[in-house]
């Protein structure tokens, strides 16, 4: 099977279009299948997920706030500190599985990333009044300068 990237993103080249044009023209006669799929999250988006979980982990230590859960070994309550983990799975996950059916994150597309994304900040920030906004190509670009500058 050959796979041929149509990245629409910012509007397809008319060398893509030839290139294509070219391919299609190539098909012998008969009955084929095209299967087309939406993009699934990449690498940057990926990078972006676990800053975005960071920030919402360094803003509830930041009021204090507590993951809190009930043991079920004698109904008193545990409290611990946030983790992108507990983020992850306590907030994250099921907005996403309440919002889109999916389980994994892997199963995301780039679009459901921002539909879960959304309420999550709408929510923390009127419980909690602090303002996060969704990393961004240069968020991103300055944690990974932040990262290099602490291995050097």
């Amino acid at each position: 099977m050959e796979l041929f990237n149509l990245d629409t993103t910012n509007g397809l080249s008319w060398s893509a279009w030839c290139r294509l044009g070219n391919e299609v023209r190539k098909i012998p006669n008969g009955l084929w299948q095209v299967d087309i799929k939406k993009p699934q999250r990449t690498k940057r988006q990926n990078r972006a997920l676990h800053l975005f979980y960071r920030q919402i982990v360094a803003e509830l230590h930041g009021v204090g706030a507590k993951f809190k859960s009930v043991s079920i070994l004698n109904d008193t309550i545990i409290e611990a500190d946030w983790t992108e983990d507990l983020v992850k799975e306590r907030i994250w996950r099921p907005v996403q599985i309440a919002l889109l059916k999916k389980t994994s994150t892997t199963q995301l597309t780039t679009m459901q990333i921002d539909e879960v994304a959304k309420p999550i900040i709408e929510a923390l920030t009127k419980k909690f009044g602090f303002g996060l906004l969704f990393p961004s190509q240069l968020s991103l670009q300055l944690e990974k300068d932040s990262l290099s500058n602490k291995q050097k």
